[in-house]
């Protein structure tokens, strides 16, 4: 299992709205030299979000898991497979 935490200097609505926006989503997600060309998010309990991932060379691949706490503008969880 893999948690990370950070202590952002912003209003908890915008950093929430950066997480649930797929085109502002899409600006900072991701390494250096990758792109998110495509960002779905359906920002409710029991739903999905995918996202395609574009490396500057190489294939482009996709991460989806759902979410299982949705508490704007405080809480956003993923699910967690269950295999871990």
């Amino acid at each position: 299992m893999l948690h990370l935490e950070r202590l952002l200097h912003a209003p908890r609505s915008f950093v929430f709205r950066m997480h649930s926006n797929p085109k502002l989503f899409a600006q900072w997600w991701g390494p250096q030299g990758f792109s998110a060309p495509s960002v779905e998010l359906d920002v409710r309990v029991g739903r999905r979000y995918r996202i395609a991932m574009q490396p500057s060379e190489g294939d482009r691949f996709y991460l989806s898991e759902g979410f299982r706490e949705v508490d704007p503008p405080a809480r956003l969880c993923k699910e967690w497979p269950e295999h871990h």
